[in-house]
């Protein structure tokens, strides 16, 4: 306790899976704080961190149904609860994976939260942090990140497989990590701490390490190379502190953390020198890496969303075309140097986060988007990144095509980024009127107002056929009639495809079938049938849940 009161010093905690329990790991965190009396300023998260918005995204979450659970992620991505500190994760093999495939590049899944994408390298305070997502598995390595939606069970699973596209990009940092994190573990460290004791406790771990197989070995590859100050992992659910020793006095600390349950070591605090400082009580600074953008730049041919296997050039420094892509990099740094200072665009991660589907609770999430999801889901973010360092990534080739980088003339992202675009229509100008004009008008409007005083009050209490009983009470939104009937479509389209026998939702059934657009001109009917549209889609989560 009194080590964590020193002064300039950046507190960092460490979680190990996740499996969607953030209350559980926030409320951790404040009981330290207040304990200790110290301000925690960020946490890394290892992996299984289950970012789960709404039914949804569980049915994409890769664990045995009877694991299944929506967890409590949904309620800091609605703005329900806050992320007490800057909280950043990495993926592992129990994910949401179509959350984390839109925001491939990183992103924040929530205000406060911050996904380092399936690869990535960012600045808190001056400190490098990198980190690469998901499981190793030999038969998925060499292969593109072929999965997307709609997923089937294989790609659910396939998806929280690490790929060697990841592991080359992070092979060309040539800076020196602070804090690196992974899932699973690089192959060898388990003998780099005390294995004895490790084996008594997690004993089916035996012929593993006899054979030599126990952890990663394309992440044993990037320890040697990188040589990180400290390595994080989680996955194996044990506390584990080894120290991988590289030779000539270098060493990397490693440590292996838990997962969410009592009185188990799923969380640490560690105490580090903060770089830059920055006064007391104010944020975390949160930078992108400059060297990290040039190296997505310069990979980005290599990426594929294919199953084929992918070549990549062997990273070391005998292969020439690894060294022309160390140099390729260099140059790109510059290139991108010149494009912000152009620009004015800073370094500093933008606070762009938007809900872009409906969260858990939502009356019509069921409805309207667990069996209505989009042909493809662009997050704004990705859009927003790629706009800001300029690359069509391949790894997006079909959302860009619909939804492409330019954008119209005047138009600020990121930075205040002007971006030229050439329109396919001309915009016409309202012609101003004419001083005679003005008068015709004027005229005009004062005659009309003239026979309407002139004129005697029209007499229609005797005359019924006069009074529309079915006459809008309100101005027709044609947007809105629309939308509704919109709802109330894909709403029996999906009840008759699901075959619900329930009695409630069949009466429901029969309510809704004979709607017509006329219905919803007149407020207190749309309002019926609106209630109508919230009635079944509790309804069929109530079944739905019950199903399950």
């Amino acid at each position: 306790p009194n080590s964590l009161k020193k002064q300039n010093k950046m507190r960092i905690a460490i979680e190990g899976c996740g499996h969607g329990e953030l209350d559980t790991i926030f409320d951790t965190i404040r009981y330290i704080q207040v304990k200790h009396d110290i301000k925690i300023d960020l946490l890394l998260c290892c992996g299984d961190f289950q970012a789960l918005r709404n039914e949804f995204d569980m049915q994409h979450l890769h664990c045995p149904e009877k694991y299944r659970s929506i967890g409590t992620f949904h309620k800091y991505y609605s703005g329900e609860k806050q992320a007490p500190c800057l909280t950043i994760f990495i993926g592992g093999n129990h994910e949401a994976t179509n959350y984390n495939r839109e925001l491939y590049f990183g992103g924040w899944v929530a205000p406060n939260i911050y996904y380092l994408g399936h690869a990535g390298v960012v600045k808190v305070n001056g400190l490098t942090i990198s980190g690469v997502s998901g499981i190793y598995k030999s038969h998925d390595y060499q292969m593109g990140h072929y999965e997307k939606h709609p997923y089937d069970k294989r790609a659910i699973v396939s998806s929280c497989h690490m790929r060697q596209h990841e592991i080359f990009k992070l092979s060309l940092i040539r800076k020196q990590i602070d804090f690196f994190m992974s899932h699973d573990w690089p192959n060898g460290v388990e003998k780099m701490g005390d294995l004895q004791r490790l084996l008594k406790i997690k004993g089916h771990f035996i012929q593993e390490v006899e054979e030599g197989n126990l952890g990663n070995p394309a992440t044993a590859e990037l320890m040697k190379l990188l040589k990180p100050n400290y390595w994080f992992a989680a996955h194996l659910h044990i506390k584990y502190p080894a120290i991988w020793d590289h030779g000539d006095d270098v060493t990397t600390k490693f440590l292996a953390l838990d997962k969410v349950i009592p009185q188990r070591d799923f969380l640490q605090v560690l105490e580090v020198e903060d770089k830059y400082k920055p006064p007391a009580g104010s944020p975390p600074i949160f930078e992108y890496d400059l060297e990290w953008l040039a190296i997505l730049k310069v990979t980005d041919q290599f990426i594929s969303t294919s199953r084929e296997f992918v070549n990549h050039p062997e990273y070391n420094t005998s292969s020439p075309e690894y060294l022309a892509l160390l140099e390729k990099k260099e140059q790109m740094i510059n290139e991108i140097k010149d494009l912000f200072r152009t620009n004015e665009i800073s370094l500093k991660i933008p606070l762009n986060f938007s809900a872009n589907v409906p969260a858990h609770g939502n009356i019509f999430n069921a409805v309207q988007f667990q069996y209505q999801y989009p042909d493809y889901q662009f997050n704004p973010q990705t859009l927003d990144f790629l706009r800001m360092v300029q690359l069509e990534s391949k790894m997006f080739k079909t959302e860009l095509a619909k939804t492409p980088l330019k954008v119209d003339v005047g138009m600020k992202v990121d930075g205040d980024i002007d971006i030229e675009v050439d329109l396919d229509a001309e915009v016409e100008e309202e012609e101003e009127e004419s001083e005679e004009e003005q008068k015709e008008r004027t005229k005009a409007e004062e005659n009309k107002g003239e026979q309407k005083s002139d004129s005697k009050p029209e007499d229609t209490s005797g005359d019924s056929s006069n009074v529309d009983l079915q006459a809008p009470n309100e101005e027709p939104n044609p947007e809105e009639i629309n939308q509704i009937l919109n709802q109330v479509h894909e709403l029996l389209n999906m009840i008759r495809g699901m075959n619900i026998s329930d009695n409630e939702i069949q009466g429901l059934i029969v309510e809704l079938s004979d709607l017509s657009e006329q219905d919803l001109l007149v407020k207190a009917r749309k309002e019926e049938i609106q209630s109508a549209i919230q009635r079944a889609s509790v309804a069929v989560s109530r079944v739905l849940s019950s199903n399950q």
